[in-house]
């Protein structure tokens, strides 16, 4: 690998979850989400609500989904439990968002190609989006947008968003609050990720990225100098 090819080793496309990245949850609203599923699954299955909040619990540590395990079931029963769970929940309303993210986001958008994907209904994310200020039309998946990927939406998820941007999954990166995701993801053969938790806010990271292009950029027109003032006169 030559001295360019170390230093040209940033991303192409960042990937950046919503739920607990963009936004943050404050803890009460959290607590409740285990009942509200419940009660979905209850009105739309028959299952008794207390099971139905246990099914989505597992289910959420497992694949990061708690609706998961109804992908399969008809008339639109796994779309429906997202939109009533996102209609109950709202967590934009009560979330904390940093209101510098939308401006680095852009900013970074100028350096890579970056996207933002959840298991959430496409109308409510481009929703919350919009709402909070970013610009990001066309660069928001929710569900609708994920529904090609349905019959194997854990291992060619990643794959599917990098064709998407023509660009190799060795050169995506996944920005999450879940570990179990991640781990999806570099199972998968993302080529990097972190993981945004009380040790790193996204705000941190995003800045830190900028500075690596910036750097990056210097240290390209240092290089490309140094080749101009080798050439023969």
């Amino acid at each position: 690998m030559n001295q360019i090819q170390k230093i040209t080793q940033q991303p192409k496309l960042y990937i950046f979850d919503f739920d607990n990245t963009l936004i943050r949850h404050k803890p009460d609203c959290m607590d409740r989400v285990p009942a509200i599923a419940g009660q979905v699954i209850h009105g739309l299955t028959g299952l008794d609500p207390k099971e139905g909040a246990r099914v989505a619990v597992a289910s959420f540590m497992e694949t990061g989904d708690g609706f998961a395990p109804y992908k399969n079931y008809p008339n639109n029963t796994y779309l429906t439990m997202h939109q009533q769970f996102n209609d109950a929940v709202n967590f934009v309303r009560t979330a904390h968002h940093d209101n510098r993210l939308p401006g680095l986001v852009a900013n970074l958008s100028q350096h890579a190609a970056v996207c933002v994907a959840s298991h959430c209904t496409q109308e409510y994310l481009e929703t919350s989006m919009e709402s909070l200020g970013y610009g990001m039309a066309g660069h928001v998946f929710g569900l609708e947008r994920l529904k090609g990927f349905k019959s194997d939406p854990e291992t060619r998820t990643f794959h599917h968003i990098c064709d998407r941007y023509e660009v190799s999954l060795t050169e995506a990166f996944l920005v999450e609050d879940s570990q179990t995701n991640i781990e999806n993801a570099e199972n998968q053969g993302i080529g990097g990720s972190v993981l945004i938790d009380n040790n790193l806010g996204v705000a941190d990271f995003i800045m830190g990225e900028i500075q690596k292009f910036k750097i990056l950029r210097f240290q390209l027109r240092k290089l490309d100098k140094g080749a101009m003032a080798c050439l023969p006169a």
